[in-house]
């Protein structure tokens, strides 16, 4: 199976030599058991090789005669193997293992005696590079990678270089939204030109989607469309903003025209610099592209648009610059096909033309590396390797689905000869079954990766089971077909004497006698950090309204939130519910300025927080409403200036400053329902204030639900900020079991006798010795609270808390929790009431 010049240059490459798995005292190759121990692979004997079941069955295929009596299949024949996995993906780790496996078993095995046959190149290809490029660790054997070599990678460096030209090419008719320019930064041809790095990509899409850039250059570009020619929502729009923002730092009033963006300001200058000067280059480009010209003078703005945008480095992406050249070149020879010398052609005109030339670019590369070779079936048919793997087995994915095609005579009249696509590929399924000497390797994605439901199998992969029921009958099946887990990182790959085996070490996960699951943050909390001398009253009220989110966040520095930096495509014309809270935010700190509506609605175009037109009227208008009542309590309180706090608590000093401080007490306010976690904040500064010779009322105004808290004794107010930041330590640790529904609802349930007695106990401890019992019916509304079981969203539904709880239940032991939601909601609902005080 090698060709000519491989054998003589195989023995000099490192990446060729036989793989060698480190061995036990017996000699036999040694993998992971169940327990962490290492075991022996059993060898199978050098003359069995002859009377495989591979060799049995290609024997039979070959005469076309089935034997008259099923045969046995030996236990320890692995010749033959169908991998049912669950994602492209886990074919692929399910491929390494497997492989491993026979460089452990068949001796001398070469990686350049491996061929895997991939139909859906353009699928599992960026996959190969994943799961073969990770080190593997194998029994010791650490750092062992299977060398790997895909043949007509769809995307090798060249090759991504024209991707990245035509799609650069089809934004000048297109609508450059802002995912399609920011996808271009990713090919690295384009990612030079604008001196950006790889991990930089991030930040800068966090930056245009707060920035509000949907699509379009310029309000000229969205003209084109038949819409309105404001630049909203534009590339333009949201540079500028971006760009002012740095100048100027957050703003309250528009800046020549526009509302300043401060996402990037601070170190973010350079950086965002840099991508302005890449983009107007980008935009400068395309513009020049617009007006028709002679087909001789086309070369000279192509190559000003290749020479702005791409700047390749490595050799491929050199040698495909070369290419695009050559072939914009060409379209100097192609001048006199014009109707004049004179005549001029339009750009889409040119562009067609180029979309052909540049699409058969061949990457001359050889095929047999030594390596463990990758391949569509139709590149290496018919060569016979030790090991041949075909992957990619799918209904409807090999073979194709029947294509009909109502001008072709190929389907009304077929003749003996006619190109059968589906034929063609069932033959090359043969050809790879025939072309096995030692082992065959087939895999199919038979189970769904969301619900387990089971996938049908491609015809070609259904005929080869059937014809190993004939020849071993059908109790063999379970002996061929490996029915893998969705994880690799499940038990039943490390159990000795399983039928299912691993080589990746660092999936391996110790067994727990007393918890399999383990879950997190309980069976062993995070270690105690530094104590804190100084405490913000925004960090201690952020621990207990969701202590899960602060330890995630602050103590492990891991964000779960995986819409952050999510851009937009079109304009926010149907708002969602954070949309429209931040609509109803900027409404009311207008409106509380003083501004008029039509100041109102210009300063949220100008921001990016409506649609233009009718909808962002309307939008304005119901905003507008509903912030009114809020705007007029806050007025009702009358005047107000931040205030300094400081307290020392349990050997803490609690600082921080209350925001709005008036003669009637302090004043919160939002432009949405008041909801438990919001009250939080509200009683750490009414605490802190309440410790101070300036004690007074602590009211929170929203537009649905507004409540305030009576003053509180100092000492009493003492001792509730010492339990706060008693919590707030253990919840730096992750041992803080609280959750913001369900603990509200437990101490809610209680009656005000109650939520009185558990409050004198917090404020003053051993003032009884009745132990913390409240009736059932709290802890069942806790529970409710937690799962609502599809009703409206409860704790069980946060990621943040779904980490934390995994593998328990949240509420044992039951006392922890009761203890500490009563710290915090007893007090707090003993000295709250509804609505603005008088």
């Amino acid at each position: 199976g090698r060709e000519g010049g491989d054998e003589s240059t195989t023995p000099q490459d490192p990446e060729a030599a036989p793989l060698t798995l480190p061995s036990d005292q017996t000699g036999n190759p040694v993998g992971y058991a169940g327990d962490g121990t290492l075991s022996g692979v059993p060898r199978l004997g050098a003359g069995l090789r002859g009377g495989t079941a591979l060799a049995q069955l290609q024997a039979a295929l070959a005469d076309d005669l089935a034997p008259s009596v099923p045969g046995t299949l030996d236990a320890a024949d692995r010749s033959i193997r169908v991998h049912d996995a669950h994602s492209p993906r886990r074919e692929l780790e399910a491929l390494r293992d497997a492989l491993l496996d026979a460089f452990a078993d068949i001796p001398d095995l070469r990686p350049s005696d491996v061929l895997v046959l991939l139909p859906d190149l353009d699928t599992y290809a960026p996959l190969v590079d994943a799961v073969f490029g990770a080190e593997s660790a194998t029994g010791g054997a650490e750092g062992l990678r299977l060398p790997v070599h895909v043949v007509h990678h769809p995307h090798a460096p060249a090759l991504r270089v024209v991707e990245a030209f035509r799609k650069a090419l089809r934004m000048h008719d297109g609508r450059v939204t802002a995912s399609e320019l920011l996808d271009l930064l990713a090919y690295p041809v384009v990612r030079q030109a604008a001196g950006i790095a790889e991990d930089e990509l991030p930040r800068l899409r966090s930056w245009v989607a707060e920035s509000g850039v949907c699509w379009g250059l310029t309000g000229e570009r969205k003209a084109q469309f038949g819409l309105p020619a404001d630049d909203l929502h534009t590339w333009r729009f949201g540079l500028d903003r971006l760009l002012l923002g740095v100048m100027t730092g957050p703003a309250d009033r528009l800046v020549l025209g526009h509302a300043p963006c401060d996402a990037a300001s601070g170190d973010g200058g350079d950086l965002l610099g840099r991508f302005c000067e890449w983009a107007e280059a980008l935009f400068s480009a395309l513009a020049a592209l617009d007006r028709p010209a002679r087909l001789g003078d086309w070369p000279g703005h192509l190559l000003r648009f290749l020479d702005g945008v791409f700047a390749p480095e490595a050799d491929e992406e050199v040698e495909a610059v070369v290419f695009l050249r050559t072939r914009i070149a060409e379209l100097e020879q192609l001048d006199g096909l014009a109707d004049g010398p004179e005549a001029e052609v339009a750009f889409r005109t040119v562009r067609s033309h180029l979309d052909g030339a540049t699409s058969a670019m061949e990457v001359r590369e050889p095929m047999l590396t030594g390596r463990v070779t990758f391949a569509n079936p139709l590149v290496l048919r018919h060569a016979p390797h030790r090991v041949v793997a075909f992957l990619g087995l799918g209904d409807g994915t090999f073979p194709g689905p029947e294509a009909s095609r109502g001008y072709s005579l190929l389907d009304h009249a077929p003749r003996p000869g006619d190109r059968a696509d589906r034929a063609l590929d069932k033959q090359l399924f043969l050809d790879a079954v025939m072309a096995a000497g030692d082992r065959l390797i087939l895999s199919t994605v038979g189970r769904s990766q969301k619900d387990n439901a089971e996938r049908a199998a491609s015809v070609c992969l259904d005929a080869f089971l059937d014809a190993c029921d004939v020849h071993w009958g059908p109790e063999a099946r379970d002996q061929i077909v490996a029915r893998h887990r969705l994880q690799p990182f499940a038990g039943d790959y490390f159990e000795r004497g399983g039928p299912l085996r691993s080589y990746a070490g660092q999936h391996r996960v110790a067994r727990v006698a007393a918890a399999p699951s383990a879950p997190f943050l309980d069976r062993e909390p995070l270690p105690e950090a530094d104590p804190e001398v100084e405490i913000a009253l925004s960090d201690l009220a952020e621990a207990w309204a969701h202590p899960s989110r602060f330890v995630v966040r602050r103590r492990l520095r891991v964000s779960l939130d995986l819409d952050e930096g999510a851009v937009r495509d079109d304009e926010p014309v149907v708002l969602g519910g954070l949309e429209r809270w931040a609509v109803r935010e900027a409404v009311l700190a207008a409106v509380l300025d003083g501004l008029d509506d039509d100041a109102i609605a210009e300063r949220l175009l100008r921001g990016g927080l409506l649609p233009g037109g009718a909808p962002g009227a309307s939008w304005l208008r119901r905003a507008r409403d509903e912030a009114a009542p809020v705007a007029e309590a806050v007025r009702a309180w009358g005047p107000t200036e931040p205030r300094a706090v400081e307290v020392e608590v349990e050997s803490a000093r609690l600082v921080g400053a209350v925001e709005r401080v008036g003669a009637r007490g302090a004043l919160r306010y939002r432009a949405g329902a008041v909801r438990p976690k919001h009250l939080v904040a509200s009683w750490v500064d009414h605490l802190a204030l309440c410790t101070s010779a300036a004690s007074g009322q602590t009211c929170t105004v929203g537009t649905k639900g507004s409540a305030h808290f009576e003053p509180v004794p100092e000492a009493d107010a003492r001792a509730v900020l010492g339990v706060l930041v008693k919590g707030y330590r253990r919840a730096r640790t992750g041992g803080l079991p609280l959750y913001e529904n369900a603990s509200h609802a437990y101490a809610a349930k209680m009656t005000r006798g109650e939520l009185a007695e558990y409050t004198a106990r917090i404020v003053a401890p051993g003032r009884s010795d009745k132990p913390f019992a409240p009736p059932d019916r709290a802890m069942t509304e806790a529970r409710k609270a937690f799962d609502p079981w599809g009703e409206a969203p409860g704790d069980a539904g946060d990621v943040y808390v779904a980490l934390s709880t995994r593998g328990r239940d949240p509420f044992v032991p039951e006392p922890h929790f009761m203890r500490w939601a009563l710290a915090l909601w007893a007090p707090l609902l003993h000295h709250r009431r509804d609505g603005v005080p008088a």
